[in-house]
């Protein structure tokens, strides 16, 4: 995930790896990409957010794992993301 490709952009990217998708991070993308309105690979037509998916980053004992503009997250659930993901809406 290069954050310097999408300067104008927040990146969100979810592990998709074996251990965080067991841990529901499906769930996480599925929030996230239901209250952008774009799915993995794409970026809000304002340019505010890219959402990707991204492979095991090797951290399984703290899963599910979400990167945002490049500092790397513990999520227990998709609505702890969704807190980051409403403040970022409204910065």
């Amino acid at each position: 995930m290069d954050k310097e490709k999408y300067k104008e952009t927040n990146v969100i990217g979810i592990c998709v790896g074996e251990t965080c998708s067991s841990k529901n991070s499906d769930d996480i993308l599925l929030m996230v990409t239901t209250i952008l309105g774009v799915g993995p690979g794409e970026t809000t037509p304002d340019k505010r957010f890219r959402v990707e998916t991204v492979p095991c980053m090797g951290k399984c004992n703290s899963a599910p794992k979400v990167v945002v503009n490049g500092e790397v997250l513990v999520m227990q659930t998709a609505e702890d993301l969704g807190v980051i993901l409403s403040d970022l809406l409204n910065s």
